[in-house]
């Protein structure tokens, strides 16, 4: 949806999200575009479908693998996705800059990777649980982009066992 500002200086919506279930189990990511890349409203569209897609296609495989790995996988996997968007689109990867949210889920465990300046957090009838943090630079304002050079290195991978949550 199109915040008032965004409404106002006619810039569209830099927010995305998406998700999916498959046998029991759901797969969601959120980006955040950030207000100073050209395209990232594409940019945030394409990584959260891709997050997605590729961690609903590869998650029996990458449960078995420490955290390192896992956000090597994801990182690569979406620098790669946007590389070629960009590149078809006349435009350079880091006019695609966002931030990223992206949890799995089944009956018993979580498993999320979060890069930048989001919260993600896991609700039920007793309250909220912080599950990550929100990660900034050097100073307020300043964040970390799936699109940055060093992003495998500021991005997180967490996991616990599931409660009964009632959403995220």
């Amino acid at each position: 949806m199109q915040g008032i500002n965004h409404k106002r200086s006619n810039t569209p919506c830099q927010d995305f999200s998406f998700s999916t279930t498959a046998f029991d189990k759901l797969f969601i990511s959120l980006s955040d575009g950030a207000g100073s890349s050209y395209k990232s409203d594409l940019g945030a569209e394409n990584s959260a479908k891709a997050a997605v897609n590729f961690v609903c296609s590869n998650i029996d495989r990458l449960k078995n693998f420490d955290d390192n790995f896992i956000k090597r996988m994801i990182v690569e996997n979406l620098q790669q996705s946007l590389s070629v968007f960009a590149e078809n689109n006349s435009l350079f990867i880091k006019d695609l800059a966002t931030t990223l949210i992206s949890i799995y889920t089944d009956s018993s465990e979580i498993i999320a990777f979060h890069i930048g300046d989001g919260i993600l957090a896991e609700f039920d009838v007793n309250g909220i649980e912080i599950i990550s943090e929100p990660s900034n630079g050097e100073f307020k304002n300043q964040t970390y982009f799936i699109t940055d050079v060093d992003a495998i290195l500021n991005s997180r991978v967490i996991r616990k066992q599931r409660i009964k949550s009632n959403g995220y």
